[in-house]
């Protein structure tokens, strides 16, 4: 295949494991002539096509959860200013870095005792609400909350 044809992530990855599969098989034919130090180096390489095929495919989850979560909020709402005008804007902007941080496999920070963000609030009325929340930490910045401070909040 040339690199014209692997333009989607399942091409790209397909031929990686296809290329793999080849590493492994001169990998046993030298380890059958006895020359076992050429066998590991073609292992450790099919071992690292096999990780980036991984990568790909990992990557391209997070592409998709990170799309369908900006469907499920677009279906929301009629748009992203309603948001806004709700919310506010520390909110739809925390909903847009949310979706950053759903496609990097991180997560944002959001204040429970600030008005400045209703992200939890959004996310409650949203079909995969509890998914999105994985991507969420509650007063990550501060540290560890007690069970005192979580009294006095509530």
């Amino acid at each position: 295949m040339s690199p014209d044809q692997l333009k989607s992530p399942s091409d790209r990855r397909f031929a990686l494991l296809l290329a793999a599969e080849e590493l492994d098989g001169a990998s046993e034919a030298y380890r059958e002539k006895g020359n076992d130090s050429g066998a590991e180096s073609l292992g450790c390489r099919a071992f690292e096509l096999r990780q980036i095929a991984k990568h790909e495919l990992e990557s391209a989850q997070r592409a998709d959860k990170a799309t369908r979560f900006m469907v499920e909020l677009l279906d929301s709402v009629e748009t992203l200013s309603e948001i806004a005008d709700q919310h506010g804007v520390g909110t739809l902007s925390d909903l847009l870095y949310l979706q950053a941080a759903i496609l990097n496999a991180s997560f944002i920070d959001v204040e429970t005792d600030s008005d400045r963000s209703n992200v939890v609030k959004v996310l409650e009325g949203l079909p995969s609400g509890s998914e999105w929340m994985e991507f969420v930490r509650l007063d990550y910045m501060r540290g560890p909350v007690t069970g005192e401070q979580v009294a006095q909040r509530g």
